[in-house]
C-alpha cells in the first residue's frame, strides 16, 4: 500500500512536469488536480519560499492557505531535523536542483501547534523550456498511522519471548530483538550488518552452508520447514534451538526480507531426554522390583523418582510415599549433613560407598544397612540421575556382634588364664625358687671345703637369681600387678621408667586420661605392649614416644618410634608372618575402635588407636 501511494505521488509529479505548458495555458485544469489530491502538495520557489499549497496540506498542518503562502518553507519543517532543512536551503537545494528529484524520503513536517508529523516526501524541480527553474514541487503523505503501526509492531517484536532476526535476501542481519540478545549474549551492534559467514562464533561452519542453501530454497519456493540447530552463546554455552524462516514480500509479491524465528528448545530437549530415560527405567522396573536389595532412583537434586518393592518391604513405606520427596527426608537428622555430602561426592566422582548407615522405618525402628550410590549418565555422558542400592545387613550385624562377643569372651578367658598362671607361678615356682635362693645364700656364707664346691655354689645361686627375675618378668607380662590396682597410665609410666633406666631408652611419655573400665585399659595395654615389642624387635631404635588423651567422645593412643620403618600394606597384614599387627587391630575392633598404622622406610612407624567412649559407656554405664 505504501509503495503504491509513493508511485502515485511520483507519477503525479512527473505528470505535472510533462504537462507544465498545459498547466500554464489551462490553470483551471492544474488547480483542479492540485485541489483534488489527497496528499500534501507544496510548490516552493528556488529561494525556498512557499508559493502554492493544496487543501490537503492545510488540513494536515492546520494552517489556512493565506498563513502559509509567502512564508519560508522552514516554517513547516521541524527545525531540529537538519537534513530536512538542507533540502530547501543552501547546498541542499542546490543538490536537489542538481539531482532533479528525490523520492520516498522520510521527513517530518511541523503543524501550526508545533506537532511533528512524519511524512513520506518526494520532491521534483520544475523548469521552463529555456531550462530556467520555476520552482520545486513537494509531495508528502502523512505516515503517522504507519509509524504508529511500525512502533506497535516493533514493541510486539521486542516483547516476544522467542528470538527474532530480520535478514535481507543475502542473509545479512538487519535487526535482532531483545530476546535474541538475551539468548546469545551479543549486543545488536555485534550482529547487525553481518552475514551468516561472519557469524562463525555462533553458528557451526557446516550449518552456515546448510542455512544459505535453505534461504535460497525459501526465496525460490516461499516455503521451508523448521530446522533444529545448536547455537553458541557469547559465554560459550551451546543452546539447542528450532529455527523457522518466513519470507516477507511487498504488495506486488516481490520478496524483500526474511524473518528468522529462533526458539530455545533446551527444556524441550531435556524433557525428551527424560522421556527416553523414563522408558529405560520402565523397562528396568521389573528387574529392579525383583531385586532382593532395596533400590532408590533420584534426580541430581536428591528428589526421589522411583523405589522398588524390596525397599517398601524393608522400610514400611509405600512407593507413593517416596515419590517426589527428598532423600534427606528418609535419613536420621544426625546423618542429614553426611547424606548431603554423599550426594555432592556422587555428582563429583560418580560413586559413593559401600558404607554403613541406619535406614529409618515407618514404625520408628532403624535398620542397619549398607548403601552403594552410582551416578547414571545420558547418551551424551552428562549426569542424569542417581541410583542407591540398599542392603539390609541386620543378620550380618548380629553375626558380627556375636563374633565380637565370642572374641571378647575368649580374651576375657585368656586374661583369666593369665591371672591364674601368674598366681600359680607366683605362689608355686617363684616361691620355691626364692626359698632355694635363700638356702644357697646361707651356704655361700658357710665355710665349705674345696674351691670347686664354692664355685659351683656361686654358679647355682646366680642361676636361681636369674630364674626368679625371669619368673617375675613372666608374671608382670601376663598380668601386671599395677594395671588392675593403679590403672593403665601408672603401669605404663612405671614400665617406661624401667626402659629408660635398664635399657637406656629415650622415652617421651605423656598421658591425660582418667581411669577407664578394666577391659578397656587391658585392651589398650595389650596394644601398646605389642607396639613396644615390635619396636624392640624390629625398629633398631631406642627412641619412643607415647601419647594417651581422652575427650567426651573418645580415647586416643599414639605410639611412635624413630626407627628404620617399613613399607606398610594394610591388605598384606594377614600374609605377614606373626600375629602382632592382627591382634592389635582385633583388640581395637572389639572395643568398637580403630587401629591404624603409618610407616615409611627410614622415617619410623606410628600406631594410632581410637576408641569411642560410647563403646564402654553402653557396657559400664
Amino acid at each position: 500500500m505504501e509503495s503504491e501511494k509513493i508511485k502515485e505521488f511520483v507519477k503525479t509529479t512527473e505528470d505535472l512536469k510533462e504537462s507544465r505548458d498545459e498547466v500554464t495555458s489551462a490553470p483551471e485544469y492544474a488547480d483542479n488536480i492540485i485541489r483534488t489530491m489527497t496528499e500534501s502538495l507544496i510548490v516552493v520557489s528556488p529561494e525556498g519560499i512557499i508559493q502554492t499549497v493544496n487543501a490537503a496540506t492545510c488540513g494536515l498542518l492546520g494552517y489556512e492557505e493565506k498563513e502559509i503562502i509567502g512564508q519560508p518553507v522552514g516554517k513547516i519543517v521541524a527545525e531540529e531535523e537538519e537534513e530536512e532543512e538542507e533540502l530547501f536551503k543552501g547546498s541542499g537545494i542546490e543538490d536537489l536542483i542538481r539531482k532533479g528529484s528525490v523520492q520516498n524520503v522520510e521527513r517530518a513536517y511541523l503543524s501550526k501547534d508545533s506537532t511533528k508529523i512524519p511524512v513520506l516526501f518526494s520532491g521534483s524541480v520544475m523548469r521552463a523550456d529555456d531550462g530556467k527553474i520555476q520552482g520545486i514541487v513537494c509531495v508528502a503523505q502523512d505516515i503517522t498511522e504507519l509509524k504508529r503501526a511500525q512502533e506497535q509492531r516493533a514493541a510486539v517484536i521486542d516483547a516476544m519471548p522467542d528470538a527474532l532476526i530480520v535478514l535481507d535476501l543475502n542473509g545479512v542481519v538487519l535487526s535482532v530483538n531483545p530476546s535474541m540478545t538475551k539468548m546469545l549474549g551479543y549486543k545488536p551492534e555485534e550482529r547487525v550488518g553481518k552475514s551468516f559467514d561472519e557469524l562463525r562464533e555462533s553458528i557451526k561452519p557446516e550449518d552456515i552452508e546448510k542455512f544459505l542453501k535453505l534461504l535460497g530454497q525459501l526465496i525460490e519456493t516461499g516455503h521451508m520447514e523448521s530446522v533444529e540447530t545448536v547455537l553458541r552463546a557469547k559465554d560459550g554455552r551451546e543452546i539447542p534451538t528450532s529455527v523457522s524462516y518466513s519470507l516477507i514480500k511487498d504488495s506486488e509479491g516481490i520478496p524483500t526480507n526474511i524473518i528468522a524465528l529462533v526458539r530455545d528448545i533446551t527444556e524441550l530437549k531435556r524433557l525428551q531426554e527424560r522421556e527416553k530415560e523414563a522408558l529405560v527405567l520402565a523397562e528396568r522396573a521389573a528387574t529392579i522390583d525383583a531385586m532382593i536389595d532395596g533400590v532408590l532412583v533420584h534426580d541430581l537434586e536428591g528428589k526421589i523418582m522411583s523405589a522398588n518393592k524390596s525397599l517398601e518391604d524393608m522400610a514400611g513405606y509405600k512407593k507413593e510415599e517416596y515419590l517426589g520427596k527428598s532423600l534427606f527426608e528418609f535419613v536420621k537428622p544426625e546423618e542429614s549433613q553426611k547424606a548431603r555430602a554423599d550426594l555432592t561426592e556422587l555428582l563429583e566422582t560418580g560413586k559413593v560407598g559401600p558404607q554403613g548407615a541406619i535406614l529409618p522405618t515407618k514404625d520408628g525402628r532403624g535398620i542397619p544397612v549398607q548403601t552403594i550410590g552410582s551416578l547414571m549418565r545420558d547418551a551424551k555422558g552428562n549426569p542424569a540421575y542417581g541410583v542407591v542400592v540398599i542392603r539390609d545387613i541386620t543378620e550380618r550385624k548380629q553375626a558380627e556382634e556375636q563374633m565380637r562377643g565370642l572374641i571378647r569372651d575368649t580374651l576375657n578367658a585368656q586374661e583369666a588364664e593369665r591371672e591364674r598362671i601368674c598366681l600359680e607361678v607366683h605362689d608355686g615356682v617363684a616361691q620355691t625358687l626364692a626359698s632355694a635362693f635363700q638356702y644357697l645364700q646361707t651356704l655361700e656364707s658357710a665355710s665349705l671345703d674345696g674351691s670347686n664346691a664354692k664355685q659351683l655354689l656361686l654358679r647355682a645361686s646366680a642361676l636361681v637369681r636369674q630364674a626368679i627375675q625371669e619368673s617375675r618378668e613372666v608374671i608382670n607380662s601376663l598380668q601386671p600387678a599395677t594395671l588392675r590396682d593403679l590403672g593403665l597410665v601408672a603401669t605404663l609410666r612405671q614400665e617406661m621408667r624401667q626402659l629408660e633406666q635398664e635399657m637406656r631408652w629415650r622415652v617421651d611419655f605423656k598421658a591425660d586420661v582418667i581411669r577407664l573400665p578394666n577391659d578397656v585399659e587391658t585392651g589398650l595395654y595389650r596394644i601398646i605392649r605389642e607396639a613396644i615389642t615390635n619396636v624392640r624387635k624390629h625398629a633398631e631404635t631406642k627412641r619412643l614416644g607415647i601419647r594417651i588423651t581422652s575427650t567426651n567422645d573418645q580415647v586416643k593412643v599414639e605410639v611412635r618410634d624413630w626407627g628404620i620403618g617399613f613399607n606398610y600394606d594394610p591388605q598384606a597384614i594377614g600374609r605377614r608372618k606373626g600375629t602382632g599387627l592382627i591382634s592389635m587391630r582385633k583388640r581395637a575392633e572389639l572395643l568398637q575402635g580403630t587401629c591404624d598404622i603409618e610407616s615409611t622406610p627410614g622415617q619410623g612407624t606410628t600406631v594410632r588407636v581410637e576408641i569411642p567412649s560410647s563403646s564402654y559407656r553402653e557396657q559400664h554405664g
